[in-house]
């Protein structure tokens, strides 16, 4: 379960770098060119995504709401 541990990240130190390629990959959202960090996270989500290992627990439900979605923009 990959993706589960590494939604721990959006508590570290790269947690807003973590929370922009989750809105690269899961809003679709356009970002500028991404520094290497976050491209190792789009890359990592892609892959996760690909092999079927989609569990957030909850983070990418809660997405939907457009408040909390605001507020995690804001935050990443």
């Amino acid at each position: 379960m990959h993706l589960p541990l590494s939604i721990c990240q959006l508590g570290g130190i790269h947690g807003p770098d973590f929370a922009i390629a989750i809105s690269k990959v899961i809003l679709n959202n356009h970002i500028p060119e991404p520094t290497n960090i976050q491209q190792k996270y789009i890359d990592e989500l892609v892959n996760n995504l690909e092999i079927e290992k989609k569990e957030s627990f909850g983070l990418f439900q809660a997405l939907e709401d457009n408040e909390f979605q605001e507020q995690f923009l804001a935050f990443s």
